[in-house]
């Protein structure tokens, strides 16, 4: 398992995205005021889970890449 971040920043595809635990998730991913459940770094990667993309509502977890563009605060931090 990854360690847990509480805010991540990143670009898709030339979009600057923003996540937060408890917060929603930027309108591109379309999961409406769903609150963002866990974000965990995984290496190469991030994970975004909501209830709906990876969570009990079933669909695939959010994957945002991990470049120089991206910044993670951590839980602790």
């Amino acid at each position: 398992m990854g360690n847990v971040i509480k805010k991540l920043s990143w670009k898709h595809n030339g979009m600057k995205m923003h996540c937060e635990v408890g917060k929603s998730l930027p309108p591109y991913y379309e999961t409406g005021s769903e609150a963002v459940l866990e974000i965990i770094d995984l290496g190469d990667h991030f994970s975004i889970k909501t209830p709906s993309r990876g969570g009990s509502g079933g669909g695939s977890l959010i994957r945002a890449g991990k470049d120089r563009y991206s910044h993670a605060a951590y839980f602790g931090d």
